[in-house]
């Protein structure tokens, strides 16, 4: 193929049709495109041939040495794809503008190389909606942290979808330092959680955020046992389990309870209430 390309007979028609070719592809497709400048013009060739059908491509493509620092001008949509799931296209800012009018792609590009983009974050032109999108994405948990504390999180009272993917970041990932929410946030994590075992895992996580009151007022707000946590003659009873046990510490240590105590044969929590 070198030397062809560099042939006076030279037949770019020709050439796509012959590297279509099954027998073809089943003969280069076990060796790697050459590196260095002699085969510069056969890389240059292949990830610009949209005449390629996709199968071809994405197997040159995956041949080839090293990244492209950009997208060929020209290529369909499909092709443009395959580049960006086959990691053919180094991510720059340039490289993901030049997606704009594929905002599935632009997300596809920054999930398949998260690394380099939280390396250099500021430089992108997205706002939340898009890294609300990244946080649904596939890339690591640490790095779905990061993309958290790139957020704005002052907005999630107002905002169900977003404040519940924070939340399932925060618990999926274990945080322990939530310095990037307030109260407010912390709150809005609490009370979107997708289940009421993780309202209790997000609610003991930041704990710290909350006086007495606010803690009073999320209880009233989650579903019962948790919600006649308040103040009466009545006594809430908790399932036993870890979660349940550190929340009733902190909520005596709050004076949020009088005091707790197991049930019988240790199988419950008895929450103790201040009469009023």
């Amino acid at each position: 193929c070198i030397a062809f390309l560099a042939s006076e007979t030279f037949d770019a028609e020709g050439l796509t049709i012959y590297l279509n070719q099954s027998a073809t592809l089943d003969t280069l497709g076990r060796q790697p495109v050459p590196d260095g400048d002699a085969a510069s013009e056969l890389r240059k060739f292949l990830i610009e041939d949209d005449g390629l059908d996709e199968d071809a491509y994405r197997t040159y493509v995956n041949l080839l040495p090293k990244q492209f620092r950009k997208f060929p001008e020209n290529i369909s949509e499909p092709k443009l794809r395959i580049l960006v799931e086959n990691r053919g296209v180094s991510l720059s800012p340039e490289t993901f503008d030049r997606l704009e009018p594929y905002p599935d792609l632009q997300l596809l590009f920054v999930a398949n190389q998260a690394d380099v983009y939280l390396a250099n974050a500021g430089s992108y032109s997205v706002d939340d909606d898009f890294r609300e999108r990244l946080l649904g994405s596939n890339i690591a948990g640490e790095h779905k942290l990061a993309v958290v504390r790139s957020m704005d999180l002052s907005t999630l009272s107002g905002m169900p979808s977003r404040a519940r993917a924070v939340g399932e970041t925060i618990q999926a990932t274990g945080a322990e330092d939530i310095s990037m929410l307030d109260a407010a946030a912390a709150r809005a994590i609490i009370l979107n959680g997708s289940t009421l075992a993780a309202q209790i895992a997000l609610f003991n996580t930041s704990q710290a955020l909350f006086d007495r009151d606010a803690a009073r007022e999320i209880l009233s707000r989650l579903p019962r046992p948790f919600s006649e946590i308040s103040t009466g003659h009545h006594i809430p009873i908790l399932e036993m389990n870890d979660q349940n046990l550190n929340l009733a510490r902190w909520l005596k240590a709050k004076d949020v309870i009088s005091s707790w105590s197991e049930g019988w044969f240790g199988g419950s929590i008895r929450i103790n209430l201040f009469r009023r």
